[in-house]
């Protein structure tokens, strides 16, 4: 039986992690699912602390077996994963052979984070982002870790070059990103 694919797609609060992700999913094969880590831990109000991250780490821990269990192929996971954070919630299953893992980090500078910031419909996560563009640029350590510049590309762009990169079966049409987390 060959491992699930792990497909992370990690950076900075507003870079554009989630509507990368949710175009992904629509280029993934049968047996996807995706998972995005703000709504594993969707507590209110928003704060990040020792207690947050435990959460996160222990759903998204648990997600991935069921997922295993079920024979799911391939899980696209959107978050801020790295190191001193979620990474560590969940480094254990990154050394477990029923998993292969691979990270994308996106970047981009502060001005094109906020735009994407501003342009988001919901206060609250407008707000909290602002308050963490001085963490824009995270450049991790992770294992497998590509980097991907997104100043000048779109989310669909970005999401079918990382397509290319794993391979998944090419579209015909692009995915809609409103509907395309549903073919999990």
């Amino acid at each position: 039986m060959q491992p699930m694919r792990v497909v992370v797609i990690t950076g900075a609060p507003g870079v554009g992690k989630t509507s990368v992700a949710r175009h992904l999913i629509g280029f993934c094969p049968p047996g996807t699912a995706f998972l995005d880590t703000d709504q594993l831990a969707d507590i209110h109000p928003w704060h990040i602390d020792e207690r947050f991250l435990n959460i996160v780490g222990a759903n998204l821990r648990a997600c991935l077996e069921n997922f295993s269990f079920a024979n799911i192929h391939t899980v696209v996971v959107s978050g801020v994963i790295v190191q001193g954070g979620i990474y560590d919630q969940i480094e254990e299953f990154i050394s477990d052979s029923r998993f292969d893992w691979i990270f994308y980090a996106l970047r981009a500078d502060v001005l094109t984070i906020r735009n994407r910031i501003q342009s988001s419909s919901n206060e609250e996560t407008r707000c909290f982002r602002l308050k963490w563009l001085h963490r824009c640029r995270i450049e991790s350590c992770l294992p497998s870790c590509c980097v991907i510049d997104t100043d000048a590309l779109s989310a669909l762009s970005v999401a079918e070059w990382i397509a290319q990169q794993e391979q998944f079966p090419v579209v015909l049409s692009p995915p809609d990103p409103d509907t395309s987390h549903r073919n999990a």
